[in-house]
């Protein structure tokens, strides 16, 4: 039976008033991420919680866990959905952020790590954007490529670092544009059996 002390008012409070049901559960576990901000914990509290055991009539003392802010404690995983889309000397980048922030309180920034093969590896950044260009590349040159999403929060000075994306790699162009060559031959031969 999980319980939380919410910041403002330092008293214990059940934690099903917050949406979430994670009271008189036998897995020993509960997920307290919310898609919406009217269910779960708001992302820019402090969340303290305390549990115990039951079995009948018996329970357990309770225990506190350590402090949760979701923006200070959250692991941030890679940037989503990631399409890469060659031109020249240029890749144009879409992507999404590895989850849902209040923009009034928090922002991803997003780093690409990207080496030209082979070679030496490089870092472009921040994108305050979830579409940018990846420009000044040369044309018909294979780049790999890393995507990171770095939390910057109100509260901090520094944003905090993220997961990199699995490498991907891609080929510039040289005009932007893929060009196919389709030839087509015909063999014609004189039928000299219908002479006559």
């Amino acid at each position: 039976n999980p319980v939380f002390l919410p910041s403002t008012t330092g008293e214990w409070q059940d934690v099903q008033s917050t949406g979430v049901n994670c009271t008189q559960i036998t897995a020993t576990e509960c997920d307290f991420t919310s898609a919406s901000l009217a269910n779960g914990f708001l992302p820019h509290f402090n969340v303290y919680l305390r549990v115990r055991a039951e079995l009948g009539e018996l329970a357990s003392a309770w225990v506190t866990l350590p402090g949760f802010q979701h923006y200070q404690n959250v692991t941030i995983g890679p940037p989503k959905h990631i399409v890469v889309t060659p031109r020249k000397g240029t890749l144009v980048v879409r992507l999404l952020p590895p989850f849902h922030v209040d923009s009034s309180l928090a922002t991803f920034w997003y780093y690409v790590h990207y080496e030209e093969k082979p070679g030496i590896q490089q870092v472009r950044g921040p994108f305050k954007s979830n579409f940018f260009l990846l420009d000044g590349l040369k044309p018909f040159r294979r780049y790999c490529l890393q995507f990171e999403a770095r939390l910057s929060w109100m509260a901090q000075s520094t944003p905090r670092p993220g997961q990199l994306s699995n490498t991907s790699c891609y080929e510039t162009t040289a005009d932007g544009k893929r060009t196919f060559l389709l030839m087509s031959f015909t063999s014609w031969e004189k039928n000299t059996s219908q002479i006559g």
